[in-house]
């Protein structure tokens, strides 16, 4: 039996000294932009995950006006047509990105690998407007959100077809954490939506950490990996069962001691939040992600978000 939990984290360099109380309880809608360094942790696994908060704001976008194939236009794009584009720093979070036609504002027409490739090309215009020097293969993780578990594959082939062709273009291999996450809808009746935290780095000095701890029944395996300016790091937790009788306070117990040993690592980072998706209808994955919300309840803040499926795990 396979049943991955991941723990999804934001991190600052700078610990909780320059986060307050009212930052961590309310991190859904506040990211403080006064802060030295935040991280985002995250990779969905096929049970539990975590994604970046969301935060509703304007920007003003300079793009190609792809209905005439030359000049420029700009214009402001509200919460209600664009989602929120967040500068920390070096980093960037953003959100829900979806297949719609510039033009019309329309959803795009087609199969799901045509709103794919629509979405990741948006995301990577999104970036660009926000810092000329992003690109997708700056991204160190990724949310796809899909509503259909049949679209996995094709989805996630044609994302790593977008990564492979910009990297050719610059000639480098790059480290991005992705992860799918089926969920039952997506605004406007989308297939495919993206989410992504970017970082101004150098995408080829990443470094990464991978771990596999053996529990009774099964295996904990860890997956870290951190900018190049060592001040931001996505984290990935996953449980492999064998037993459906294992302990949950087994399993609760190395996914957090795996997780402090991730922390470690970073030397000087700690996490801020935690987002963390669960297949809702499976009692003892419901039970593992309860815990690990009771567990940090010291530490990081934790949502828990129940989805249908993970299923690039």
């Amino acid at each position: 039996m396979y049943k991955p939990v991941n723990a999804f984290i934001f991190e600052s360099q700078d610990g909780s000294s320059g986060v307050n109380e009212q930052c961590l309880a309310a991190f859904h809608e506040v990211i403080l932009p006064s802060l030295e360094q935040i991280s985002n942790c995250t990779r969905a696994g096929r049970d539990c995950s975590v994604r970046s908060p969301r935060r509703p704001r304007s920007c003003d976008v300079t793009r190609p006006d792809i209905s005439r194939g030359s000049g420029r236009e700009t214009e402001t794009l509200t919460n209600r047509t664009r989602p929120p584009q967040i500068p920390v720093r070096d980093a960037v979070f953003c959100a829900g990105q979806i297949a719609l036609v510039p033009c019309s504002m329309q959803l795009v027409n087609g199969p799901v690998a045509l709103q794919a490739r629509l979405c990741f090309s948006h995301m990577e215009k999104v970036l660009r407007a926000m810092d000329s020097r992003l690109t997708l293969t700056h991204v160190l993780q990724a949310h796809i959100y899909i509503t259909r578990r049949e679209h996995a594959a094709i989805v996630t082939e044609t994302w790593n077809a977008k990564l492979q062709d910009i990297q050719e273009e610059c000639d480098d291999a790059t480290q991005v954490e992705s992860s799918v996450v089926v969920v039952p809808s997506l605004p406007r009746g989308a297939a495919v939506e993206l989410h992504v935290m970017a970082v101004q780095d150098s995408a080829t000095d990443r470094s990464s950490h991978h771990t596999i701890s053996e529990i009774p029944g099964g295996s904990v395996e860890c997956r870290l990996l951190q900018s190049s300016c060592a001040r931001y790091a996505s984290l990935s937790l996953t449980v492999c069962l064998s037993d459906s009788h294992t302990a949950v306070d087994s399993v609760t117990d190395q996914l957090l001691s795996s997780y402090q040993d991730a922390l470690h690592k970073t030397n000087s980072l700690s996490a801020l939040c935690a987002r963390v998706f669960y297949k809702s209808h499976d009692t003892f994955i419901t039970q593992i992600a309860t815990g690990l919300e009771r567990r940090l309840s010291g530490g990081p803040a934790v949502a828990l978000v129940p989805v249908e499926d993970l299923p690039d795990r």
